[in-house]
């Protein structure tokens, strides 16, 4: 069976087509399990407490990973922004994929976004039939391990107002689309 490709899942797979090549039955298979979602800004995707049971592709929008917690001194409530997903990403909970349970993050939009969803339940089932996915289960969240490492070196090398500063030189994009409060603890400046 064919499907006609609209515009978002044809961004989709053009993404995953620049990480690894995605053979036609595996992009038949990916078409017939993509559901779509919509949010709008401020609407969560996740709570912390949910289990996430999707994996979603950031067609258009903005969406922040962050935990609350609570300071141990102050006993205040901290949000602190882990990380952020957008167009033309892939977002997923990777700890929640390999062993369901509880999130301790949530995921909430920072401008209004458009999804495309695929169940776990239906990841794991096009797994069976196309083992070449378990590449991209690996080069996904490769990328954002590489991005993480790479964060965390400007929090230990740098003084809080470099780091402002060359995040803004190393991703002006995501400066102005953040809010400065999300930025903050992104960074580990606490104010």
């Amino acid at each position: 069976m064919t499907h006609l490709l609209n515009e978002p899942v044809k961004r989709m797979l053009a993404y995953l087509n620049s990480i690894f090549p995605v053979s036609a039955g595996l992009s038949e298979d990916l078409v017939e399990a993509v559901t779509y979602g919509s949010l709008k800004k401020g609407d969560y995707l996740l709570k912390a407490g949910e289990i996430c049971k999707h994996v979603y592709f950031v067609d258009h929008g903005l969406l922040r990973v962050f935990n609350l917690y609570e300071d141990s001194d102050t006993k205040e409530e901290i949000d602190w922004s882990r990380g952020f997903f957008r167009e033309n990403e892939v977002c997923l909970m990777l700890q929640d994929f390999c062993n369901p349970s509880p999130s301790e993050d949530g995921i909430q939009a920072l401008e209004s976004t458009e999804l495309i969803c695929i169940s776990d339940d239906d990841v794991k089932r096009i797994v069976e039939r196309h083992k070449e996915l378990m590449l991209f289960g690996r080069l996904i969240p490769e990328k954002y391990l590489v991005a993480q490492a790479d964060k965390m070196k400007l929090v230990r090398l740098l003084e809080p107002a470099e780091r402002s500063e060359a995040l803004r030189e190393m991703d002006p994009d995501l400066v102005k689309r953040v809010p400065g409060k999300y930025l903050f603890t992104y960074l580990h400046i606490w104010i």
